[in-house]
């Protein structure tokens, strides 16, 4: 519905019919046939350029947000978008409608907001994403104990290694390892996480251990998101040289974007991995993996919790932070902030 963001053809007394109508539906809407949840679902069906968007943010059917566009037509008796199979784009009075009802309806949001954060219990839906090797080794433990202490929340998890669209695909928060791209997102860094290269007894059993950073060159690795079968890292030094920066570059016949994978690989043998200290721990107080040169540490890794701006944060949300910073404080190689 790119379209909409433009003016549309139209004589001047057509859109002033339209901005008439609009400034109606909004005067009228508490006690008349116009309701305001039917406005709030058209403003977000214009914001979001399609009804499917809409309702994926609302958690409701795509009929149920159809069904409130037409009553919201016949209160005013005026067509408001134009529908095709492919796309929607507005009409005059949608488009000024859409002007007219914006600011309130945001407004009225934002006082709902208020009144949410303000509710000493919280409660609701909470839609989360989160990579898959997070959830591997932490989160669905971690998130047990949270519906354990918040008994009126439910909570909806999406793994997955891509970056979601928060807004358009319906999320309430995403929980993002690495570096964050600039966006319009709130982003909190909840932790700080170090991590270390990693083989199994097996492997070493039939290769030396390096003894050195240039050793590393005659081996086999696991690589975690490599391009074209290598990858780039900064380490660094613990002991007289502490602090030291030392870039490596990491070659393998077998790599991933997933960490849990990585682990995995470098348990069943396949050679060397970097990978995050918490998510090596147990397997190595088990014997099962070795610290390779564990003077040097990675230390570019940072878990955040990322959710929409706005002046008020819904309580469901800002516990759910608080509790992800406890539950990361008590994990190997974690500094919880």
């Amino acid at each position: 519905m790119n379209e909409t963001k433009k003016k549309a053809p139209g004589s001047a007394a057509v859109r002033a019919d339209a901005r008439e109508l609009a400034q109606r539906a909004v005067r009228d809407g508490r006690e008349g046939p116009i309701q305001l949840d039917d406005l709030d679902v058209f403003v977000r069906v214009f914001e979001s350029e399609s009804m499917s968007a809409a309702a994926r943010l609302l958690g409701v059917p795509k009929s149920t947000v159809s069904r409130a566009v037409s009553r919201l037509e016949d209160a005013m008796k005026v067509r408001l978008l134009q529908r095709t199979s492919r796309a929607l784009s507005p009409t005059d009075a949608g488009r000024a409608l859409f002007e007219e009802a914006q600011p309130h309806v945001h407004a009225l949001r934002s006082a709902s907001d208020v009144v949410s954060a303000l509710v000493d219990t919280p409660r609701g839906a909470l839609r989360v994403t989160a990579p898959n090797d997070l959830a591997w080794v932490f989160l669905a433990e971690t998130f047990t104990r949270f519906l354990a202490r918040y008994p009126e929340v439910t909570l909806e998890v999406v793994l997955t290694p891509r970056t979601v669209d928060l807004v358009a695909e319906g999320f309430d928060v995403a929980i993002r390892a690495g570096t964050l791209r600039d966006s319009s997102l709130v982003a909190r860094k909840v932790a700080d996480t170090e991590g270390g290269l990693f083989a199994s007894p097996s492997y070493l059993g039939r290769r030396s251990a390096p003894r050195s950073v240039d050793e590393l060159e005659g081996h086999e690795h696991v690589v975690f998101r490599p391009q074209r079968g290598r990858a780039r890292f900064v380490l660094e030094a613990a002991g007289p040289t502490r602090g030291e920066k030392i870039p490596i570059e990491l070659r393998g016949r077998l790599g991933a974007d997933d960490f849990s994978f990585v682990r995995s690989a470098v348990l069943a043998g396949a050679g060397i991995g970097l990978m995050p200290l918490f998510m090596a721990h147990e397997a190595a107080r088990e014997g099962k993996l070795v610290r390779v040169l564990p003077q040097l540490s990675w230390r570019d890794g940072a878990l955040y919790l990322v959710h929409a701006s706005g002046r008020h944060v819904p309580r469901k949300i800002v516990v759910f932070r608080e509790f992800l910073v406890e539950a990361f404080r008590g994990l190997p190689g974690v500094e919880a902030r």
